[in-house]
């Protein structure tokens, strides 16, 4: 008896390691390391890493490297339970039919267990907000909870995320360095809330179609483009206001010419449609993030070429997994 002829639609290992990568979204993680960084530049303005006096370098770098692989832990589990949505939002198709839900449930758990490995190991006190992270990301994706599947709850899911978890992170790992009791400096990142909340219903705008459709009551679903498009306004307007009374990140004119363009963005994805429209609407995104992040970015210079090398290598590595063939 002849052997079977190997599987011509089987992917190759090259193809599915980029597979595994790009199902785990690394763009998302440049949110996150700006929100990370715009925290410890709150109680480190000039950049200084105070913890690299008391903490090897390589012990905040693995305690940074763990709280990322958590992050993307969280992305993949996020990707399995949204994959019905995805599918009728015509969004993350190119995993579906060549990597196994089940695959990318057991690379997520063991990302997932590495990453606190790794943050345990960097810097023990980076366990709190890190092991934190991982539920809440658990509780927004996984049923029965599902934070992602219920109006309000979605929002002060990425509220608590960006906004008191990920600042908190950056303030123990870049200035404290050390201690479980070091305690955040939340009311020194409150300017983040509107800017994550305006780039997070942008996002529910995207997908707001599968989820009517399968039954999520996302902020977008029970408010509507319309109301969604006008919270998001407000809530900039409102970041704009609170960078004026209190310690100003941006001059007036900057400030309001930011504001405008990424208004002029989400309104652009809310004129069009198809494509262009997603691709308009995931630009406002990217800009809420930077601008959120500008504080991080400007104490932190170092971290410019590095997040944007991340985000160029990431959107090419899903571009490879397209076009690849199998």
């Amino acid at each position: 008896m002849s052997p079977s002829p190997p599987d011509r639609h089987a992917p190759s290992p090259l193809r599915r390691s980029l597979l595994i990568v790009a199902a785990l979204r690394p763009h998302l993680l440049v949110p996150a390391w700006l929100a990370a960084l715009t925290g410890a530049a709150a109680v480190d303005p000039d950049g200084t890493v105070s913890a690299t006096s008391s903490l090897a370098v390589e012990r905040i770098v693995a305690a940074w490297l763990g709280w990322s692989l958590i992050l993307a832990a969280i992305n993949g589990a996020n990707l399995v339970t949204d994959r019905a949505t995805d599918r009728l939002n015509a969004k993350n198709l190119f995993w579906m039919e060549t990597l196994p839900a089940t695959a990318l449930i057991r690379v997520s758990l063991l990302t997932a267990l590495l990453g606190l490995a790794l943050a345990g190991w960097g810097l023990p006190g980076s366990l709190v907000p890190a092991g934190l992270t991982l539920i809440l990301g658990l509780l927004y994706s996984l049923p029965p909870v599902r934070l992602s599947a219920r109006a309000g709850w979605d929002a002060a899911a990425h509220v608590l995320g960006y906004v008191v978890l990920a600042p908190w992170f950056g303030q123990l790992v870049l200035i404290r360095g050390s201690g479980w009791a070091a305690l955040p400096e939340w009311p020194t990142v409150a300017h983040l809330g509107p800017v994550v909340l305006t780039g997070f219903l942008w996002t529910a705008i995207l997908d707001i179609h599968g989820d009517e459709l399968t039954g999520k009551q996302t902020a977008a679903v029970r408010w509507g483009e319309t109301g969604v498009q006008g919270a998001a306004l407000f809530l900039l307007a409102g970041w704009l206001v609170m960078q004026q009374l209190g310690s100003p990140l941006l001059a007036p004119v900057s400030g309001g010419v930011a504001v405008a363009t990424i208004s002029a963005l989400g309104l652009a994805g809310i004129l069009t449609r198809g494509r262009v429209r997603r691709r308009w609407l995931i630009c406002g995104v990217f800009a809420a993030a930077m601008l959120a992040g500008a504080p991080g970015l400007a104490a932190y210079r170092w971290s410019i070429p590095v997040a944007g090398s991340w985000l160029l290598c990431s959107y090419a590595v899903t571009a490879l997994v397209q076009k690849f063939d199998t």
